[in-house]
């Protein structure tokens, strides 16, 4: 903008309009809002929220709940219902129907064995005027084949409710109620032969055993029975190992495993105890090869040359040992595995105590009357112990094998402490075996 002053001394203004038309800035336009990061939140936010309730519903169900929310919800469905099966749970109109194909249970005393098939009730003489129908087929509920009972003795299934009482452990255990005399040191420097591996039990020159030499001492009262009991897999965890040998008595016999290691001093320890000792020969198991033996299991599938060779393997491991405990599987089961295995020991003056095809040429004896924690919970060891301890009113000797776990040792402590009110004395695995007969020894 120029101003001027002319004659007539007005003041002109000469304004340049180009330069004052200055153009306005266009209006700027907003960023997009962004919602994908709100929309992942919320996402996120839903999801976790409902995983979380679920999560929290799902703990508080039990298998009952699980079973029932599963189950059929069609009125007319006239399948299996599962929460029908479930003791207290509801299904719908079809579970609070009355069974009328079911009767109740029959109790198991008042069962008796059938010799066969329930045939049905004989049909009556026909008519002349039945002569033309055809004959009707017997209703299906008429004919029904009985169920062979069980063999062997009854005992519980495995509890759905967990025992609310704390579990047992091995400081629980009680102390041992009597004083243990010490066994002699072993091994006995006649009874073994030294070998590359260790030394290997022999029978002396004299005649005597390893399995008479390092029994514990045993004298048998008239009119009462014999029971013994054989701790297993000691050796491999050293707290069960301490209770076995510090907390039961004497006369229980303790099975060491051969892959434990400083097993002269275990030995040594339990024979200070008054425990006679067997090592666990590791045969094949069931379910073998998912059950492995070890490198020194004696196999189905190995020659008996490689067999005996592991189970000197074995038997040099432990010194002072009275003989083997095998378990049952298909080992044992195959008489023509197990036999030279059987000459072997006995060829040693050993124990076996197993299962297994054993006849007159064959070492001492002692079969297994039942593993007692073979379904590891309290009501079921309690019924096989009170079944060995009928079987040994009823024969005059029982051998019981359990693991040494604490619900094994607590159900055994409480069960020998009952012994003597039954009249059966608590004997070693020594006592109880039967010695092949005079001139096959």
């Amino acid at each position: 903008m120029s101003i001027t002053l002319d004659d007539d001394e007005e003041l002109h203004e000469d304004i340049d309009l180009d330069r004052l038309m200055v153009a306005e800035p266009p209006p700027q336009s907003r960023p997009p809002i962004n919602l994908r990061p709100v929309v992942i939140g919320l996402v996120v936010l839903v999801l976790g929220g409902g995983l979380g309730t679920a999560a929290y519903f799902a703990s508080t169900l039990d298998m009952g709940d699980v079973i029932g929310a599963l189950d059929v919800a069609d009125p007319n469905y006239k399948g299996p219902r599962l929460a029908m099966e479930m003791p207290g749970r509801g299904g719908g109109p079809a579970a609070t129907e009355p069974a009328a194909t079911s009767p109740p249970p029959v109790p198991l005393e008042q069962q008796q064995p059938a010799a066969g098939p329930l045939l049905a009730p004989p049909a009556a003489p026909a008519t002349t005027a039945d002569a033309g129908k055809p004959a009707e087929a017997p209703p299906t509920s008429a004919v029904a084949v009985a169920a062979p009972e069980p063999a062997g003795p009854r005992f519980p299934a495995a509890p759905l409710v967990r025992d609310p009482a704390p579990p047992p452990s091995f400081d629980t255990l009680p102390a041992r109620a009597e004083a243990a005399t010490p066994l002699a040191p072993a091994p006995e420097p006649m009874l073994f032969r030294e070998t590359p591996e260790g030394p290997l039990p022999i029978v002396a020159l004299d005649g005597r055993q390893p399995w008479r030499v390092y029994a514990h001492p045993f004298q048998p009262r008239e009119g009462w029975a014999n029971l013994a009991v054989v701790v297993t897999g000691l050796g491999l965890q050293s707290e069960a190992t301490e209770a076995a040998i510090h907390k039961l008595p004497p006369q229980v016999t303790l099975a060491f495993s051969p892959y434990a290691v400083g097993l002269d001093k275990l030995v040594k320890a339990a024979r200070a105890a008054g425990h006679e000792v067997l090592i666990a020969l590791p045969t094949e198991p069931s379910g073998y090869p998912d059950r492995d033996p070890g490198p020194w299991g004696l196999l189905t599938s190995l020659d008996p040359e490689e067999n005996i060779s592991r189970l000197e393997k074995v038997l040099v491991r432990l010194p002072g040992h009275v003989g083997v405990v095998a378990e049952e599987g298909p080992f044992t089961r195959s008489e023509a595995h197990l036999k030279p295995v059987l000459a072997a020991l006995k060829d040693r003056g050993l124990l076996y105590v197993g299962t297994g095809s054993v006849g007159d040429d064959a070492p001492p004896h002692a079969g297994v009357t039942e593993v007692a924690d073979r379904e590891p919970f309290r009501e079921a060891i309690d019924a096989r112990l009170a079944f060995a301890a009928d079987t040994a009113k009823k024969t005059g000797t029982a051998l019981v094998v359990a693991s040494a776990s604490p619900v094994a040792l607590d159900r055994l402590a409480a069960f020998l402490a009952r012994l003597p009110g039954q009249a059966i004395r608590l004997a070693p695995a020594t006592a109880v075996a039967v010695a092949p007969p005079l001139g096959k020894s």
